[in-house]
């Protein structure tokens, strides 16, 4: 049976909760990886890294394409995306060639897209089908904002636009010493303010 947790966010309009479900396959480790079938699952996700605060990897994969309107979008708000800067996401996600659409990330903090911060994570096989994008600040992609190092993102592909400050990318708004990012591509609209380290694949590298 599936575990159904929510939490309450406050505003001016009123409130609005929004479910948090955790996945009922996988433990979460590289020989059983969290099997996600839904966004509310995806969310949980976000907020379960978050709370282990790099303690260990977590492992996890899609078993379905995802629509990501139930839990972000212009009225329910921006996506919060997986893995922060003291909460930087580590293991692996395979996408199983599933896609994810409606991705929508409107942030005021640095380091976002599907992913925030990833540090020899190993992100695979994976489509941002829809969405929109976007940052007042720095180092936004739509499938991860900072690639640390070491970070391996293979066959993952972009069709959602991607606006930021500066580091836009369609794949990693920017990326650490030793990421690699092989056979991606993107479609999307990519855009920075004055084209300052903007990119199609990649806004900024270390390298």
């Amino acid at each position: 049976m599936k575990r159904f947790l929510s939490f309450v966010v406050a505003s001016l309009t009123g409130v609005a909760s929004f479910a948090q479900v955790a996945p009922s396959i996988g433990s979460g480790s590289q020989e059983d990886p969290f099997k996600i079938s839904s966004a509310e699952e995806l969310l949980w996700l976000s907020k379960y890294v978050d709370s282990i605060a790099e303690t260990k990897s977590v492992h996890a994969e899609l078993i379905a394409d995802i629509d990501m309107s139930s839990v972000c979008g212009e009225e329910k708000g921006s996506w919060k995306s997986i893995g922060k800067p003291k909460a930087r996401f580590m293991g692996s996600f395979e996408g199983n060639n599933h896609s994810i659409s409606n991705l929508y990330v409107n942030a005021t903090d640095t380091y976002n897209g599907l992913f925030g911060v990833a540090r020899s994570a190993h992100i695979s096989n994976l489509t941002i089908e829809s969405g929109n994008i976007k940052s007042t600040t720095y180092s936004l992609g739509a499938i991860v904002g900072n690639a640390g190092n070491y970070t391996i993102i293979e066959n993952c592909h972009n069709y959602a636009s991607v606006t930021s400050k500066r580091f836009a990318g369609g794949i990693a708004g920017f990326m650490g010493v030793g990421t690699v990012i092989k056979r991606c591509h993107n479609e999307g609209t990519i855009s920075s303010g004055n084209d300052w380290g903007c990119g199609g694949i990649v806004g900024g590298s270390d390298d």
